[in-house]
């Protein structure tokens, strides 16, 4: 390198001379190229600051009076952010320290036995969503609170200030999908008492776990067979259906130990959910009967009549019994906690799957044949149904923090969404794959399980 410099520089000189003196004559040089990388810093984004002000009005109580709070979102990033959407809803708490985990809470502590589905709330967010804000700039909104006149005793409310949470937001249906290790075929799906989400992976054999922010865990056991649904018990552990092993299994949420139990008539468990009296009920689809354990003492009971016929869901009703579908015989049935049964047949059920409360108290199904959702009021028994070409293969049913019910279409791959009225919105997205379990998240959103990706959905409500 160091000669062909300096045979370079020689080149130059004798050109120069020459030039002057012949006034022709050629230049040699080379051509190459060279480039600097410098970085610039850019920020993430910030949280929204929001200050919830009142209430005015009021008191409430079953079925009259209403409360209302007024809320300011600001940007608290120095750049602009864009505000896509709000949401006002009744803070329930699922550690599930007591017999019920909808209890709403004050000071972020439960008021045992007062449901947050006795509230509902109305939003009235802020005009011109999505806007942009730059650094500073705030919107306001408002919120209107009611109570529910539920068909039992609601003396547990008297004088309690439930919380009122308000979140700033993604746009409604906005879905976000997530993977990992022991996912497979997952089905039932349960906000857990640690903020996290709990999923039953059938073909996984396992129980796994997924934070709000995506992040994935898996646990394996003695006695996992097929898990099918799962649910928060009384004791604050979660407590799932083993399908293949026919047996009840818990996970405990800290040291994730494993338990499982068999025996007393436990014959291909499907659904599964905590009683008010402080026991874990389920459904024994093998069998036709509805399946008791006691969450400290471990004992089996199981109960039986000509009307359960291969029984799905379950979940405890407002009027202090269990509610649960018969998709043998396209019926709800009802169970005390004494065990006796009742069984309701109508217009708008039809192979019923997914059973849940609803935020008017009445209970709500998905109808998978029928392609529809019904509803039956836990008092007068009144079956209504509801349907549209955008039902297909309904499975998971919940109630969602924006006073609606939300499921999971498994036939069309889409998340649809009906309000108390009837009123039905469908939503696809990326990433949704025969949807079947579903759940209201600590986060205000709704998550699913994919059976067709194996993976765990996220939609915006």
């Amino acid at each position: 390198m160091f000669r062909l410099l300096r045979r370079k520089r020689v080149a130059v000189s004798l050109g120069v001379v020459t030039s002057v003196v012949l006034a022709a004559g050629a230049f040699a040089y080379f051509t190459s190229s060279g480039s600097g990388t410098a970085s610039v810093s850019v920020g993430g984004a910030s949280p929204w600051t929001v200050s919830v002000a009142g209430p005015s009005g009021g008191p409430l109580y079953p079925g009259a009076g209403t409360e209302n709070l007024t809320y300011t979102i600001t940007n608290a990033s120095p750049g602009h952010q864009q505000l896509s959407a709000t949401s006002a809803l009744v803070a329930s708490y699922s550690g599930a320290i007591t017999a019920d985990a909808g209890d709403v809470t004050h000071s972020g502590s439960p008021v045992a036995g007062c449901l947050a589905s006795w509230f509902a709330t109305a939003n009235t967010a802020p005009s011109g969503l999505p806007v942009d804000l730059p650094g500073g700039g705030s919107v306001g909104g408002s919120v209107a609170v009611t109570m529910q006149n539920a068909a039992t005793s609601q003396n547990a409310c008297a004088g309690a200030s439930p919380d009122i949470t308000v979140q700033a937001k993604l746009a409604t249906g906005t879905v976000a999908n997530y993977t990992g290790n022991g996912i497979v075929f997952p089905t039932g799906i349960v906000a857990g008492p640690d903020g996290a989400l709990w999923i039953a992976s059938t073909s996984g054999e396992s129980i796994g776990r997924i934070a709000t922010d995506g992040t994935v865990t898996n646990y394996t056991g003695t006695g996992i067979g097929s898990p099918e649904y799962i649910a928060v018990g009384p004791d604050g552990a979660l407590w799932f259906t083993n399908f293949g092993s026919s047996s009840i299994g818990r996970i405990d949420p800290t040291s994730h130990a494993v338990t499982n139990y068999t025996g007393g008539g436990i014959n291909q468990p499907i659904g599964i959910a905590a009683g008010p009296d402080g026991g874990i009920w389920f459904t024994n689809y093998g069998n036709s009967s509805i399946g008791r354990i006691g969450a400290t003492s471990h004992a089996v009971t199981n109960y039986a009549d000509s009307t359960v016929s291969s029984p799905e869901a379950i979940i405890a009703g407002p009027d202090g019994a269990l509610w649960f579908t018969n998709y043998g015989n396209s019926s709800i049935g009802r169970i005390t906690t004494s065990g006796t049964i009742s069984h309701y047949t109508g217009t708008g059920i039809q192979n019923p799957f997914q059973i849940t409360v609803g935020p008017d108290g009445a209970l709500w199904f998905t109808n998978v044949t029928g392609n529809s959702i019904g509803r039956i009021d836990p008092t007068s028994h009144a079956v209504s149904g509801y349907a549209n070409s955008t039902i297909n293969s309904p499975d998971g049913i919940v109630s969602g923090p924006d006073g609606a019910l939300w499921f999971a279409n498994g036939g069309n791959n889409s998340i649809g969404r009906i309000t108390t009225a009837g009123t039905i919105t469908n939503y696809t997205g990326t990433g949704i794959n025969e949807p079947e379990g579903i759940a209201a998240g600590s986060d205000g959103n709704l998550w699913f399980t994919n059976l067709g990706n194996n993976s765990i959905g996220q939609i915006t409500p």
